[in-house]
């Protein structure tokens, strides 16, 4: 039970402090600096980080600008109703408000761009994850990769 679960996440742990110590440490008759096999990933996970910090910022922007949009328009304009011409009528009483469409507030492009973008970063994100994976459990295959997780809890 609580035993077996304690040893498996020790192993696990143990492994994982034990392959990132190997990468930290500095490499006999190497010029390069210690921290050049973890540099790149981590550059690129917080640049990945950074773009989706501004792209939610830019959201929320953008939503405000919106709401702001849609209060000034969806206000009711105080009018007095016009005697009705014929039978049936409504006389001066506005049709049914359509729903905003997402091309009434953004071009083709920025919605495009609105999904495309992080898209990409998930992308990048599972790229640079599922590489940093490969490289931490040495492992050149799926196959190889599951004996290896199969393996780590115990």
């Amino acid at each position: 039970g609580a035993v077996n679960t304690s040893g498996r996440i020790t192993n696990l742990l143990a492994v994982v402090d034990d392959r990132l110590r190997a990468a930290v440490k500095p490499q006999v008759g190497a010029s390069s600096s210690p921290l050049g096999v973890i540099a790149a990933p981590a550059a690129v996970l917080c640049g990945i980080f950074g773009a989706t910090l501004l792209g939610a910022i830019s959201y929320r922007r953008s939503a405000r600008r919106i709401a702001r949009t849609l209060e000034a328009t969806a206000a009711p304009q105080p009018s007095v109703p016009e005697p009705s011409t014929g039978p049936g009528s409504p006389g001066g009483l506005a049709g049914p408000m359509r729903a905003p469409r997402a091309t009434d507030f953004l071009t083709k492009g920025e919605i495009m761009y609105l999904f495309v973008v992080p898209g990409i970063g998930a992308a990048s994100l599972a790229a640079v994850l599922g590489a940093f994976t490969r490289w931490t459990l040495q492992v050149d295959n799926v196959e190889d990769a599951v004996r290896q997780l199969k393996w780590l809890p115990g």
